[in-house]
């Protein structure tokens, strides 16, 4: 099989497990996006290697 397609197919397996919520799950009610936008910084890390000598990290 050519890579390309082999690619294609792994990706559509993958994703088509992502159609729905799964039983037991309840989603969240009410959620407020706005108290969760903007700036937010790291207080505490767990060491990996691929982090090593970050700091003052911050995502947006």
């Amino acid at each position: 099989m050519h890579p390309l397609r082999l690619l294609l197919l792994c990706r559509a397996l993958l994703l088509g497990g992502c159609t729905g919520v799964p039983d037991g799950v309840t989603p969240v009610r009410d959620f407020q996006l706005d108290r969760y936008l903007g700036k937010w910084y790291e207080i505490a890390r767990l060491d990996h290697s691929f982090e090593s000598g970050l700091s003052d990290v911050s995502a947006h």
